[in-house]
């Protein structure tokens, strides 16, 4: 009961703070949207109410200001609570508390927990600030709590992040080529199943963060790059008011099953693994580094065997494609060539569309249009390289295929699991395919080859992975590169069965071949018409517009720059209440109009002593600034002995650059000490989103963003 009134108390001190935004949920415990932004009063308040909450369990904690680092400055700061465990081992548990209401609560009742029953480990809870931006120190809060970590060996971590009641837990598990160790992966996943929570995996996450191919993983990262395993779990859908009982309980007791689930933290977790669900109603399974060692190892003697089978005959073979080793390269060439082309026809389609990024928006057709246009080029250059001095056997082009395959193996082996498991599959099915002499069951062995990529395509395409379907569609040189070694041991198998059909049937080939040229081009060109007719928005999916109002109050100048990542067409500029015509506008445009404000000043003063001075500055301006942009410069260089605020001077001495956070309180000020004689030019850039008056772009169909940016200067 005192548990209940004390969370009551809790939710009524973030309601007052402006985070509270919906009811809480049954039982008494808040539910805790975030609307305050990072190093706001609203967040201050959030921690205060937090530590009081702690201190009413009796739960020890510290509270550091992330101002205080070398580098980077934010007005945030990081709560960190230590529940000792039976083990001086860490469970780590973390929330972003200015995004992360819901997860922020989970931490709370979790504390509660943890305060009358004793964990297995030693579990630190952190309230992280600063978590939330695009600058390079971002994010401030897991990179002070995962440096403070003594021993990351020897310790494990959970991420948690959700604004509401989530309808469903996502795990993520990596990003930047590291990955968490399976065995928490399946610990997690065990107890969850075990107490209800819904969640979801995707296996095909675990593989393309290995590759490095991977959506930034965010503040996962920052624990995986410091040697600590760790998941991350990030709520998805908001779950409705009626269903909302009983899911913290839940999703509290998840968390504390792991703790007591892994009884010792191995020294070394295994990492190296392939996770497998083919459906979404089979539970997946973990393989790790030794089993797949084992049937990689078994595989390899099967293609032995089925090779040494066939001895005689493969002595003849290879007797019979030595002479040719050298069309090797040049069809391995030929068919980069042909996947660099089809990059430039993609490429050429968003300019003549005037829309770049258009391919984000339907990235299966853009896929369907290389295929057809690769493959239409391909199939035109095999009627006009009948004139070259190139082998007419079909047996070279399927030792050809066996070959190329194996040097993917070896490729792909150094990279992925997953995608060796792909790569000995197409060499089975390829090796198959040679040794078979039935025209039907070579088609049969060529298509098998292929599913497993088929089917990875569609789970890209499915999701979708962008920085994946990036790399496929528009990397002129790694991507053409990477598919022309998973593709061309299948053209090569084609163009063995194209010269075993031209001898037996020579009149039905070119029937065949020539039906096979004017398809794939005539689904190419109908693509590509459109591609250029397609418009991605509507009614229920406006068209992003940027307006960027900048203004330099040191030329004198405003400019209006709109951006949009299509063109936007005809549209109305709404400034100072008059509306503009605009005619025809394209995906950019700027506009020049007459400064009549100043939205940002700089007033400073100096005193000297002993040849130092020490120089006050104050910015005013208009209110909530999202941030602060500080640059000193002078003509000579100069040294910085003292300042409030932390800063970087440059290599060549003549500029610093000072550190402000986040979401900066106007009017503000600060305070630094220089040699005396240096001659100084302050910079201020300010940045504010949704600004005062701010202008905009009347028109159907456009959702419009504003921020304003303003650039000042004052001699100090």
């Amino acid at each position: 009961m005192k548990r209940k009134f004390i969370a009551a108390i809790l939710a009524v001190s973030f309601l007052c703070a402006g985070v509270f935004g919906n009811a809480p949920e049954p039982g008494g415990r808040p539910v805790l949207p975030s609307n305050f932004g990072e190093g706001t009063q609203g967040e201050r308040d959030a921690f205060n109410a937090a530590a009081e909450y702690l201190d009413s369990l009796g739960i020890s904690y510290s509270r550091r200001s992330l101002g205080e680092s070398a580098r980077g400055h934010s007005f945030s700061e990081v709560l960190t609570a230590v529940v000792p465990g039976l083990s001086a081992d860490r469970f780590i548990l973390s929330s972003p508390m200015e995004s992360g209401g819901y997860s922020t609560v989970l931490l709370l009742e979790a504390a509660s927990r943890l305060a009358a029953d004793t964990p297995m480990h030693t579990v630190e809870l952190n309230f992280l600030g600063g978590e939330r931006g695009e600058t390079l120190f971002h994010p401030y809060g897991s990179r002070l709590a995962a440096a403070d970590v003594e021993n990351p060996s020897r310790a494990f971590a959970l991420y948690i992040d959700a604004r509401e009641v989530p309808e469903t837990w996502r795990l993520g598990i990596g990003g930047k080529g590291v990955i968490t160790p399976f065995p928490l992966i399946r610990g997690l996943l065990k107890v969850m199943e075990n107490t209800g929570v819904p969640h979801r995996i995707r296996a095909a996450d675990i593989h393309l963060a290995r590759l490095g191919l991977q959506d930034d993983a965010g503040p996962l990262s920052v624990w995986l790059e410091a040697g600590i395993p760790g998941i991350a779990l990030e709520g998805s859908g908001t779950m409705p008011l009626s269903a909302r009982e009983g899911r913290i309980d839940r999703m509290v007791r998840a968390v504390l099953e792991l703790d007591k689930s892994i009884e010792r933290i191995p020294a070394d977790w295994e990492n190296t693994y392939a996770y497998i669900r083919p459906f979404e109603a089979v539970p997946g399974i973990f393989i790790g580094e030794l089993t797949y060692a084992a049937g990689l190892l078994i595989l390899s003697a099967l293609l032995l065997i089925i090779v040494l089978a066939q001895s005689r005959r493969v002595r003849l073979n290879f007797r019979r494609f030595a002479p040719f080793w050298w069309t090797l390269p040049l069809l391995f060439f030929m068919v980069f060539l042909f996947l660099f082309l089809v990059v430039l026809f993609i490429e050429g389609t968003g300019l003549l569309a005037d829309f770049p990024t258009l391919w984000t928006y339907a990235p299966g057709i853009f896929v369907f249009f290389k295929i057809t246009l690769a493959v239409s080029i391909s199939l035109i250059f095999i009627l006009i390289a009948r004139g070259l001095p190139l082998p007419r056997t079909p047996y070279f082009y399927s030792y050809s295929a066996v070959i190329t395959a194996g040097v993917f193996t070896l490729v792909s082996s150094a990279l992925d699991i997953t995608l060796t498991s792909y790569a000995i599959w197409a060499n089975l099915a390829l090796l198959l395919f040679t040794v078979s002499r039935n025209l039907r069951l070579k088609s049969f062995f060529l298509i098998l080859g292929l599913l497993p990529y088929a089917a990875w395509l569609g789970v890209i395409l499915s999701q979708p992975y962008t920085a994946v379907l990036e790399f496929l569609l528009l990397s002129r040189i790694a991507g053409s590169l990477v598919l022309t070694l998973i593709l061309l041991p299948f053209v090569l198998g084609i163009t063995s069965l194209n010269y075993s059909q031209s001898r037996k049937n020579p009149i039905r080939f070119r029937f065949i071949s020539h039906t096979a040229i004017l398809i794939c081009s005539l689904s190419a060109v109908v693509t590509l018409f459109w591609i250029l007719r397609l418009t991605p928005y509507g009614p229920e999916n406006p068209q992003p517009v940027t307006l960027e109002d900048r203004i330099d109050t040191v030329r004198g100048e405003r400019r209006l720059l709109l951006s949009s990542p299509g063109p936007v067409g005809r549209a109305e500029l709404l400034l100072e209440g008059s509306a503009y015509p605009l005619e025809d506008i394209g995906r950019r445009a700027e506009i020049r109009t007459p400064l009549n404000r100043t939205p940002l000043e700089i007033r400073g003063n100096s005193r000297g002593f002993l040849g130092r001075r020490t120089i006050g500055v104050l910015i005013t301006g208009e209110a909530d600034p999202e941030q602060l942009n500080l640059q000193l410069r002078s003509a000579e260089s100069f040294t910085i002995h003292d300042a409030d605020m932390p800063f970087e001077i440059a290599s060549s001495g003549a500029a610093a650059d000072i550190f402000v956070g986040r979401n900066p309180p106007l009017p503000f000020e600060f305070e630094f000490t220089v040699n005396g004689e240096a001659e100084l030019i302050l910079s201020v850039r300010g940045v504010w989103n949704d600004p005062e008056d701010p202008p905009g772009v009347n028109r159907d169909g456009l959702s419009v963003s504003t921020r304003r940016i303003v650039y000042a200067e004052s001699a100090l």
